[in-house]
């Protein structure tokens, strides 16, 4: 049995448990079950020290940069990120791609009818375990038996109750925030922040994003009461310079698959370079570099600059020694599918080039339209398709006043898994676009085929945007369109 038969088989064992990423419950997270599995287990997720990463925007993205140098650095490590684009390996892995058939196999033989043993057992203090609680159990477990050194762990949703939160990490890390998931987490800025500052452990330190002043006012309030060293990205940065590359196609090929290397699937090096100055420390604890850091990205855009900078600082707070060439070597090896991936395709016309991007909150889409035009100009053509959760209304209003000017907008829906709302998404666009500029369907494998169709025939670049569950359909047909 090949190692995707081996995790095919795991994920169809999950399938009979609740997805809370198909089909989303209000008040249904908790950690009493998590808690309970965990020591069943022989508490797994303290087998190795960690990194416990959360946030609205970037999260992926500093996890996989984090990842890479400690890679880079010698140590055996493993990342955990969520959701998956095309395949379920990729949520359990190396930054450099998936685990080996041993490695998964191993872990699996027994984790099945021990977990089945004891998911089978009535608790009436505990809730019945999840499709998410399994997986993130099954990497701790995972982890712990591939011995690795470090393990970096995003979280699936917000912070305070999220699965992954029964870690007792070596530091806490917080992205971007902003509102999502309000149905879960709050309605304000205030209360999702909370949730997220759930992550915080007493005497843990934690690095934090740029954040807005109430957001910070949150965490730092919360770090004071945990009694753990804070760091703020805006406070200790010195100068951060971003230098895209010239925007030629031929020099971006995007990755399809996570076993094939970096290397060989993109070409002539970053898409972007970046240039970093931290301010001499402040206070004993603050992380301290030697010189600016100077490293190339794969991971396009001025905001994984930022994501590169809160890396940096987390890795040099927790590894105070850690040399910066290795940093600066590991950011230049991180990728991650659908974060502004650039990937070319072939057609019945010579083929063309489609940017594939999960963007679906607005500061994302935002970022990504900003790299998008500093890279490809106006004129271009969108598809676009997002979850019925989403703020489409303001989503199509920043698409709407960009500076893309899309000469074509196809719309659809994310794929067959996702709950969406087609008509919903229609009306708000054409709110903003006007009815004789849209096109498209709830047929999501026409619409991305006919969207590849009129780019190549038009010599537009297209630009998926809008959820990653539309980014793994896109990803699925460029293996058979031409």
């Amino acid at each position: 049995m090949d190692e995707q038969s081996v995790m095919h088989e795991f994920e169809q064992w999950l399938e009979q448990y609740l997805n809370f990423e198909k089909a989303p419950q209000k008040d249904a997270l908790w950690l009493d079950t998590m808690r309970f599995l965990c020591a069943e287990f022989h508490q797994p997720q303290n087998a190795y020290k960690s990194i416990h990463i959360a946030g609205s925007k970037g999260k992926g993205s500093v996890s996989v940069l984090c990842a890479s140098v400690l890679g880079e650095a010698g140590f055996n490590t493993g990342l955990y990120t969520s959701p998956h684009v095309s395949d379920i390996r990729e949520r359990i892995g190396r930054a450099s791609g998936f685990l080996s058939e041993a490695e998964y196999g191993r872990a699996l033989k027994n984790f099945i009818p021990a977990a089945d043993f004891l998911t089978a057992k009535k608790l009436e203090d505990k809730k019945p375990a999840t499709w998410f609680e399994l997986m993130t159990l099954f990497c701790f477990v995972c982890f712990r038996d591939c011995a690795m050194d470090w393990a970096v762990f995003e979280t699936g949703l917000g912070g305070r109750l999220d699965s992954t939160n029964v870690l007792f990490p070596e530091i806490s890390v917080l992205t971007l925030i902003e509102l999502e998931h309000t149905e879960y987490l709050g309605n304000t800025l205030e209360q999702i922040a909370s949730e997220k500052a759930g992550i915080i452990k007493p005497g843990i330190p934690v690095c934090c994003a740029r954040q807005s002043p109430e957001v910070k006012a949150v965490f730092k309030n919360t770090a004071q009461k945990t009694g753990s060293p804070a760091f703020f990205l805006d406070e200790v940065i010195e100068s951060l310079e971003y230098l895209p590359l010239s925007p030629k196609k031929e020099m971006y090929f995007g990755m399809t698959d996570k076993t094939e290397s970096t290397a060989d699937k993109i070409q002539n090096g970053a898409v972007q370079k970046v240039r970093l100055v931290f301010k001499k420390p402040a206070s004993e604890n603050q992380a301290c570099f030697s010189r600016p850091l100077s490293f190339g990205l794969k991971l396009a855009g001025d905001f994984q600059a930022e994501n590169a900078a809160l890396a940096a600082l987390v890795l040099k707070t927790v590894l105070p020694d850690l040399d910066e060439k290795v940093i600066e070597a590991g950011f230049e090896k991180a990728f991650l599918p659908a974060r502004f991936e650039i990937a070319s395709f072939r057609g019945k016309n010579g083929g063309g080039t489609v940017v594939i991007d999960g963007c679906h909150t607005p500061n994302s889409v935002r970022g990504t339209l900003k790299s998008f035009y500093s890279r490809f100009g106006s004129g271009c053509h969108l598809l676009f398709a997002c979850a019925a959760d989403k703020d489409v209304e303001t989503l199509a209003h920043i698409i709407r006043f960009s500076d893309c000017a899309f000469s074509r907008i196809t719309l659809t829906v994310p794929g067959g898994v996702k709950a969406s709302d087609y008509e919903k998404t229609r009306k708000s666009f054409e709110s903003v676009f006007g009815a004789a500029f849209l096109c498209g369907s709830p047929d999501y494998e026409a619409e991305i085929r006919a969207a590849l169709k009129h780019a190549e025939s038009e010599n537009k670049v297209l630009l998926s945007a809008g959820s990653f569950y539309l980014a793994a359909e896109v990803k699925k047909c460029l293996q058979t369109f031409g």
